[in-house]
């Protein structure tokens, strides 16, 4: 998925919503969304936004949450 077409993605629009100004800017997302991803079976969030928004959505919470507990 490009970059444009990532950042008018309602999942995206959704994580953005969910983080903080602590965990990140917009390039920190992108970056998150282009990385393999342990709990999404190695996949980058980025390939799969239209199947597996609920696991994304879990997994990005997860994230956030771990950045705020150590």
């Amino acid at each position: 998925m490009k970059q444009i077409e990532l950042l008018s993605h309602p999942t995206f629009r959704k994580l953005m919503e969910m983080r903080d100004d602590d965990w990140g800017d917009e390039a920190a997302l992108l970056h998150w969304l282009d990385q393999p991803n342990r709990s999404l079976g190695g996949a980058r969030p980025s390939s799969c936004l239209d199947e597996d928004q609920d696991a994304i959505l879990a997994s990005f919470s997860a994230e956030i949450s771990q950045a705020h507990h150590g």
